[in-house]
């Protein structure tokens, strides 16, 4: 747990660097009252080597972990049959992951190669929304661990490249930019089928305006999710007879006791923070209400996800931009309670990733890395 808190600080920190010293371009009057443009070159320089560090913190421990994660041996023993296979064989797996898997092998038999690739690709990913989206980096960060992402990243890896992939092609969605979503989302699904889920969404989450409608919607979920446990059984048993989403039945459990009963808590907590100050957060970030609508996406899959298997680890595509929102509101908040809130976010994050790591759903402890 010690590698884990202390790899937290030094995100944290390094990110919070980056912030402090990248204000941008200062706009500077002369001698004869001329406007002009100053680059302070060091700042900036410092600002991005932050950046970068803060990246390699989070970057460094879960690529070179070994026997971490529910999951470690399965991927390593994928990587090995993968090895003896040629580029055009037939394979029970996505396409994307399996040409990962190739390529990788082409230049070494060291699966170790494959997690630290994969990491790669996920937190970059991640870090290029935060910095885009998010004017408190270091927070966003910070809720990437403290919310249990990071750790859940440690297994279901294909799905969490798929969801790195999504989360990104979002930046896409809020420009209108069609096209370039679909073909992200297709590139996301080969990777993890799953992720095609997202394509009819888009007019969902670019066409919800009211506040009325998402309350809507997220309380039919939430009175689905209460129906008689027989009800629900029926249509659960109707998912396993056709073999829908079997192979992944075996996380339910390790959802549940890594902290998933509490997304749906947090969903509603945030959904009301962000009622609280639509109308500022609106200027700090022209695409909140866009941001809201991927969580209200976020609340109703996780809600239904409790008791409807179909549903079961979907909603890691949404759930994710909680470490958008809440930034973003706590910015939007005046300074008296925005130092409040931020301390306190800070804390309550801190507590929920120690709640999480104490019930080690996943296997993150122990943790081993490739120097032990």
């Amino acid at each position: 747990m010690f590698v884990y808190i202390i790899m937290l600080l030094l995100t944290y920190i390094f990110a919070l660097l980056s912030r402090i010293t990248n204000r941008g371009d200062q706009y500077i009057l002369d001698n004869k009252s001329i406007l002009y443009k100053k680059h302070n070159t060091l700042e900036l320089t410092i600002s991005k080597v932050s950046l970068l560090l803060s990246f390699f913190s989070i970057w460094v421990v879960a690529g070179l972990r070994v026997n971490v994660g529910t999951d470690f041996h399965e991927y390593r023993t994928l990587f090995y049959n993968f090895y003896d296979l040629s580029f055009n064989s037939t394979v029970n797996i996505e396409l994307f992951y399996f040409y990962l898997n190739k390529l990788i092998g082409l230049f070494t038999q060291n699966p170790q190669w494959l997690f630290i690739i994969s990491a790669f690709i996920i937190y970059i990913f991640y870090y290029q929304v935060i910095v885009k989206e998010c004017n408190y980096i270091e927070l966003a960060v910070f809720l990437f661990i403290s919310f249990g992402f990071y750790f859940s990243s440690f297994n279901i890896l294909r799905q969490w490249i798929a969801c790195a992939i999504i989360f990104y092609a979002f930046l896409f969605l809020f420009n209108k930019q069609l096209i370039r979503f679909l073909i992200a989302t297709i590139i996301a699904s080969l990777f993890h089928i799953t992720a095609i889920i997202v394509i009819p969404l888009y007019f969902l989450i670019r066409k919800l305006r009211k506040n009325t409608t998402r309350i809507l919607i997220m309380l039919c979920a939430t009175i689905i999710s209460f129906m008689p446990n027989f009800i629900l059984n029926n249509i659960n048993n109707v998912l396993i007879s056709i073999n829908f989403n079997q192979k992944y039945f075996k996380y339910i459990d390790e959802s549940a006791s890594s902290g998933a009963f509490t997304y749906p808590l947090f969903c509603l907590i945030v959904f009301f923070g962000y009622f609280l100050v639509r109308y500022k957060i609106v200027e700090i970030n022209k695409n909140s209400e866009f941001h809201i609508n991927i969580l209200t996406v976020a609340f109703v899959i996780s809600i239904l996800g409790q008791n409807l298997l179909i549903f079961a680890r979907l909603h890691f595509y949404f759930l994710p931009i909680l470490i958008i929102i809440i930034p973003n509101i706590i910015e939007a908040f005046k300074r008296e309670t925005k130092i409040i809130a931020y301390f306190s976010v800070l804390i309550l994050g801190f507590v929920f990733m120690i709640y999480i790591l104490n019930h080690n759903g996943g296997e993150p402890l122990p943790y081993i890395s490739i120097f032990n």
